[in-house]
C-alpha cells in the first residue's frame, strides 16, 4: 500500500475496520483474553511515512473507538482497557483488549496515555519488516547473558462501558 497521505490513512483506517471482530471477554482467564482480543497490522516503510506519526497515532485511536463500539454492541458490561505497541521483533503494530488487571506482557512495560508515543517508535523503526535473523543473539543459557529487558512501550486507554 502506498500513496498520498490521505489516500494512505483512508486505506488504513479500512484496513483496522475490516480486520476487527467482536471482543471476547473472558474474565478470570486473561490468557485466553489476550489471544482472542489480539489485532495486529504490518505497515511497509512507505505507508508509515506516508502515514507520519500523527497518522499512526490516528489509526491507534481508530482502532480503540472501533473496538469500543464493538464492545457496547455486544454489550459488555466489564470495564474494559485497549492497549497497543509497536512488537519490533515482528515489525507490527499490535493493539487488545482486557478486562484484567494487568497487562498480559511477560515483560517489564512503560504505559503511556498517548498513541502518539507508540506512533513515534514505530514510524522511526528500521525493523518495519521485523529484525532480520542475521541481527538476532542466541542468548543461550549463558549465567552470564545479560537479563535486563527493555520495557515495552504500551498505549492504555480505557475503552467507554455501556451505559
Amino acid at each position: 500500500m502506498s500513496g498520498s497521505q490521505p489516500d494512505t490513512t483512508r486505506r488504513w483506517l479500512d484496513e483496522v475496520t475490516d480486520s476487527l471482530r467482536g471482543v471476547s471477554v473472558t474474565v478470570g482467564a486473561p490468557l485466553d483474553e489476550a489471544q482472542d482480543n489480539l489485532w495486529m497490522l504490518a505497515l511497509q516503510a512507505e505507508d508509515a511515512a506516508a502515514l507520519g506519526a500523527a497518522g499512526v497515532a490516528r489509526l491507534i485511536e481508530h482502532a480503540r473507538d472501533e473496538l469500543a463500539a464493538a464492545a457496547v454492541a455486544a454489550d459488555v458490561a466489564a470495564p474494559l482497557r485497549f492497549y497497543a505497541w509497536f512488537d519490533e521483533l515482528a515489525g507490527q503494530l499490535r493493539f487488545g483488549v482486557t478486562s484484567a488487571e494487568e497487562l498480559p506482557f511477560g515483560a517489564p512495560l512503560r504505559t503511556t496515555a498517548d498513541a502518539l508515543d507508540v506512533a513515534v517508535l514505530l514510524v522511526a523503526s528500521p525493523y518495519l519488516e521485523g529484525v532480520p535473523w542475521s541481527e538476532l543473539e542466541d542468548a543461550g543459557d549463558a549465567p552470564d547473558a545479560d537479563p535486563a529487558v527493555q520495557p515495552v512501550l504500551v498505549h492504555v486507554s480505557p475503552l467507554a462501558a455501556r451505559s
